[in-house]
């Protein structure tokens, strides 16, 4: 992607942004409204290295908060890789049951 697609892009992401706090204060939750995001692109630069073209925003009242959100975050993404190897060791088990296997079990 070409730096001024890349600027295009992360600034539609801000406008949207924008439209998401103007919502919160719609609701009249303004004030309490909060949110964290880090957005990217991996890339290659010039120098052919790989590195992650980033948007960041944020709207919290300070590092407690911050802390509680990262907190948030890294638990949600625990629970949702838990329960996919939970739903794959399922769907596998069902699988072999009825004599299945995936193309991911044959190149074991």
């Amino acid at each position: 992607m070409e730096e001024a697609e890349l600027q295009e892009f992360f600034g539609q992401i801000k406008e949207k942004l924008n439209e998401i706090r103007a919502l919160a204060d719609s609701f009249g939750i303004g004030e309490d409204f909060v949110y964290l995001i880090v957005a990217g692109v991996y890339a290659n630069d010039d120098k052919g290295a790989y590195s992650l073209k980033a948007l960041t925003d944020f709207l919290i009242g300070d590092e407690d908060e911050l802390d509680r959100l990262l907190c948030i975050g890294s638990e949600v993404y625990q629970d949702t890789l838990r329960l996919d190897q939970e739903i794959d060791t399922k769907l596998d088990k069902l699988l072999d049951d009825f004599g299945l296997t995936t193309q991911e079990d044959e190149s074991e």
